[in-house]
């Protein structure tokens, strides 16, 4: 709760007239302290769903390598048990007594926020199975621009990711997919924290058919992705509606992903996989 963001968010609503309040991933720095400073008002207010936050302390549902929506359950009481957030039950209790506070006591975002956009149907229907009104959604996939590219665009024999490097990302099941098929290159682009163990492990292993870009952006990112043969996207979490599909796709390059979380809603049965399946993903 931040005493200083509601009066802020007060003074702006004073100066500058507003007809609607759209928000996106508030929760800690923000606070859901603005909410009723806008509510007093009469504004609407909408907000972008892009983790899973109103049912859970921990944003992915995701630790300890695997998806655990006993979190979601109840008064949370398994995200300390399991020390959830960041393998610490101190962080997981003070997350767990926040959830208890804004959610069954206070009821911040149930009381005050009108509609919550879902990306996709797989997060909206979630929140209901945990005890979410199904009036209080409505269903509004991301979307991307079709890139301009030229007619002459080159496509390259690689494999590529594009993303965060973290664990739920199933980087380490790509891997295993690089091993089971050395005569394809694999290109890895992005930054996170899992990107130094997999370096290490490349080396160690000597699987010489992997590349690590490090982030890039703009043209440099537009020609990895419109050059590569296919993209690749292994998640081990719930992907809630991924730009890492949407993008490559908007750009008419053919994904494969894992059949979890949202991704199924962005491709066809023939190009899902296994989620931490190395051999199927190969």
């Amino acid at each position: 709760y931040s005493r200083e963001a509601r009066k802020k968010m007060g003074q702006l609503l004073t100066d500058i007239p507003v007809d609607i309040v759209h928000l996106h991933n508030i929760y800690h720095h923000i606070s859901p302290s603005i909410l009723p400073e806008i509510k007093k008002r009469n504004i609407p207010i909408v907000m972008t769903l892009h983790d899973y936050k109103l049912i859970a302390p921990n944003y992915t549902l995701f630790h300890h390598g695997a998806v655990h929506e006993e979190d979601a359950k109840g008064w949370y009481w398994s995200t300390t048990k399991n020390k959830s957030v960041k393998n610490s039950r101190l962080q997981s209790a003070v997350l767990q007594s926040e959830m208890i506070i804004h959610h069954k006591l206070l009821k911040y975002y149930e009381k005050y926020v009108d509609k919550f956009i879902a990306p996709s149907e797989f997060i909206m229907n979630l929140c209901i199975k945990y005890g979410w009104p199904r009036e209080k959604f409505i269903h509004i996939p991301h979307y991307a621009e079709k890139p301009t590219t030229s007619s002459s665009k080159k496509e390259g024999d690689y494999v590529a990711y594009v993303g965060r490097i973290a664990e739920e990302k199933g980087l380490r099941t790509l891997l295993e997919a690089a091993k089971l098929s050395p005569n394809i290159p694999y290109v890895i682009v992005g930054e996170g924290p899992l990107k130094a163990e997999l370096e290490k492990r490349v080396q160690k292993e000597q699987i010489t058919n992997v590349e690590f870009t490090g982030f890039l952006t703009g043209k440099a990112l537009n020609k990895r992705i419109t050059e590569a043969r296919l993209l690749v996207v292994p998640s081990i979490w719930y992907e809630n509606y991924p730009l890492s599909i949407l993008e490559p796709k908007a750009a008419a390059q053919v994904v494969i992903g894992s059949s979890i979380g949202g991704i199924p809603e962005l491709l066809p049965k023939a190009l899902l996989v296994s989620p931490g399946d190395a051999a199927e993903l190969d």
